[in-house]
């Protein structure tokens, strides 16, 4: 009895060493993971700022090329808008010319129109219509 009462406490002298060194390896590893998981957040952290910082660059660099490109357009619609009033009947009118009409179509020629035919003839201030003498 005495035999097995040793043998019993030594496989519980041994059991529980065991147990020792399985805490120590979980708190040891428990340690590790705890380093590691704070590390993985501290690199976590940083790259999302670098990444906020590349938005934050590209949200500027496209803003500035709108605004150019903003620029570019409406210089070119001026541009446009000037070439189109120098062209417009109307300037050209207002110049001193008329534009003459039989019927709602232009008269290009006097070959297009004969004596005692009714044309208007429009100003840059309003029409009037008339009777065609040739001489």
């Amino acid at each position: 009895l005495q035999n097995r009462l040793n043998q019993s406490g030594q496989l519980l002298d041994y059991d529980y060493t065991r147990l020792q060194t399985f805490r120590s390896r979980i708190l040891e590893l428990s340690g590790k993971i705890s380093n590691s998981r704070h590390l993985l957040s501290l690199a976590l952290l940083a790259n999302s700022q670098k990444a906020s910082q590349k938005i934050t660059a590209l949200q500027q660099r496209m803003k500035n090329a709108l605004e150019v490109k903003c620029r570019t357009s409406e210089n070119r619609l001026a541009s446009l808008a000037a070439s189109l009033d120098a062209l417009s009947p109307l300037k050209t009118m207002q110049r001193g010319y008329i534009i003459s009409q039989q019927n709602g179509r232009i008269i290009k020629s006097v070959n297009e129109i004969n004596e005692d035919e009714k044309i208007r003839l429009r100003y840059a201030d309003g029409s009037i219509d008339t009777k065609v003498v040739k001489e």
